[in-house]
């Protein structure tokens, strides 16, 4: 039994001997000579189904892997089963001159190394090849900038051959905002043949000043099925490096005065009214809009504007907007600041100028940009701020038609007696409406008119409030002023802040909600509506205690 044992276990391992043996993994490569700018196919193989992996970081310290696929293939001969297993790499090179692809382990079997010929790439100067068909442009519109100012990089692909697809590495520079602002594609010649481009301009902003290294790009190509099958020598991908790059970048001038450094190509500020300023009011707000932009910066870039103080106005500021505009010729950044400028007091005023200053590159200087003083005129009331009527246009070159003299003085005598009897009628109808509109009060005790009513004035701004209409609030308020303190030119805030100072703080809580710049978050406007009620409620409680003295005074004079 022990012999039979023996046998077996001997016959075993001549089989697991023979498989091993059997067992090879082969290197091949699609050629062993290219340029830089292209790529080649590497195909191992094992003959049998794969179990474990191949390990293949080796490769990578002096190749890029651009692809790695793997197939296994089983057939059935003679009723002999047999496999194989193809892992199929697609190798760029990172450098010229005598490469090495390594020998690779799979299960204690080696694939023998390969030697590759790398050379020089055809640049598209010509110096070996005067019409390539595929080569890479990188270049830059300067070569020294200041610090922050726009340098414009514009990378180019001309290639002849159908390409399918391309693949550009992540474009990323440290210490500058980089923004593209055109991509497209188009055709032009290039040593009297055609080629198609695809164009990117980047903006690159530099935030620190030095040497601005831009290294060589790498874009991986491939071919279109068209002009690449696989059953050709080759493979369908190709690889494109550009030359780097350096620019100085030089720090801000000392002969620089300005609060923020704009250096531009050109910088515009326009200011714009919502309103007319010549016919201002009072207490309603003015909207002015003030829209700063450069040629060559970005919004960021761009400083927030605040207009000087002044006291003949309360200015709130709203948050400002900030755009951009990108072409192929750069950005155009954009700011926009909004204010609601309200009036204290009636009068002409002048509105304050605002002045920016900026660094022009193409004259390399400092210049001043300056919006001139503004006359503000302002009426307590609109109706002291209307337009005067036009004027008729003057009638003295008019003829008039012979008129019948009989016929006019008959219609004179008639229109006379008409006159009389309606003066008669009017004024026995005006002694009648006397009397009974006396009357009347006399026995109602209420007010003629519902505008006068305070507690209607009251319930308008409960409604406001309750509705979140703040705008209507701010009107119920005012219109409670008249009538509260019995002048109807109260048209403002601060004509009733002047009467009751304790309303300040709530008025102009109100206000901010309505004009400031936190217009957004929430308000509640109990407080304010709360004060309102209890002045009306002390009024009424000061009118009735001073008629029950003046009652008790007259009992007293009566009876003494």
């Amino acid at each position: 039994m022990n012999t039979y044992c023996k046998l077996v276990a001997f016959i075993f391992l001549c089989m697991l001997s023979h498989i091993t043996y059997s067992l090879s993994l082969d290197s091949e490569v699609d050629r062993t000579t290219i340029a830089s700018n292209e790529s080649l196919r590497l195909v191992i193989t094992a003959d049998e189904s794969a179990s474990e992996v191949i390990d293949f970081s080796q490769l990578t310290h002096q190749f890029d892997i651009i692809n790695q696929q793997q197939s296994t293939q089983t057939s059935i001969l003679n009723g002999q089963v047999s496999s194989n297993t193809q892992w199929i790499l697609i190798l760029s090179p990172k450098e010229t001159g005598k490469l090495i692809i390594p020998s690779f382990e799979y299960r204690r079997i080696y694939s023998p190394a390969i030697t590759i010929t790398v050379t020089e790439t055809a640049q598209a100067q010509g110096k070996n090849d005067p019409n390539p068909d595929v080569f890479f442009q990188i270049e830059s519109n300067k070569d020294n900038i200041y610090v922050q100012q726009q340098l414009l990089l514009t990378m180019r692909l001309y290639y002849k051959v159908a390409l399918s697809s391309y693949d550009d590495e992540e474009f990323k520079l440290d210490n500058t905002a980089i923004e593209l602002v055109s991509e497209k594609n188009l055709k032009t010649k290039f040593r009297g043949k055609s080629y198609n481009v695809l164009e990117k301009v980047y903006a690159l902003h530099p935030q620190s000043v030095g040497e601005l290294n831009i290294p060589a790009q790498s874009w991986r190509l491939e071919k279109s099925l068209r002009s690449f099958s696989f059953g050709r020598s080759g493979n369908p991908y190709l690889y494109v490096r550009s030359e780097p790059l350096t620019i100085q970048v030089k720090a801000i001038p000392e002969t620089s005065t300005a609060k923020n450094w704009l250096p531009a190509e050109e910088i515009k500020l326009e200011g714009k009214w919502k309103q007319s300023i010549l016919r201002a009011t009072v207490g309603e707000p003015l909207n002015y809009q003030l829209a700063l932009s450069a040629n060559g910066l970005i919004a960021a870039q761009l400083p927030e504007i605040v207009l000087p103080k002044t006291d003949d106005f309360t200015i709130y500021t709203d948050q400002s907007e900030a755009n951009n505009t990108k072409e192929a010729s750069g950005i155009t950044g954009l700011r926009t600041s909004n204010f609601a400028v309200i009036p204290r007091k009636a009068g002409t005023f002048t509105f304050p100028q605002v002045a920016i200053k900026w660094w022009d590159i193409k004259t390399d200087k400092e210049k001043s940009l300056v919006l001139s003083e503004q006359t503000i005129i302002v009426a307590n009331s609109t109706e002291n701020n209307s337009e005067k009527l036009p004027t008729l246009p003057s009638t003295t070159d008019v003829v008039a038609p012979k008129a019948d003299h009989s016929k006019i003085i008959f219609w004179q005598i008639i229109s006379i007696i008409l006159l009389i009897a309606v003066s008669t009628l009017l004024f026995l109808l005006y002694k009648f409406k006397k009397g009974t509109l006396n009357f009347s009060t006399a026995s109602s005790g209420k007010a003629p008119r519902k505008d006068n009513n305070l507690s209607h004035s009251i319930q308008e701004i409960q409604k406001a409030a309750d509705h979140q209409d703040w705008i209507r609030l701010r009107g119920a308020i005012i219109q409670w002023g008249k009538i509260h303190f019995h002048n109807p030119d109260i048209n403002s805030f601060l004509e009733i802040v002047n009467l009751l100072p304790e309303l300040q703080l709530p008025l102009q809580q109100l206000d901010n909600k309505i004009y400031g710049r936190r217009s957004g978050e929430k308000y509640n406007p109990s407080t304010l509506i709360q004060l309102i009620k209890t002045i009306k409620y002390q009024k009424n409680v000061t009118q009735k205690n001073q008629l029950k003295n003046l009652y008790y005074k007259e009992k007293t004079s009566e009876y003494s």
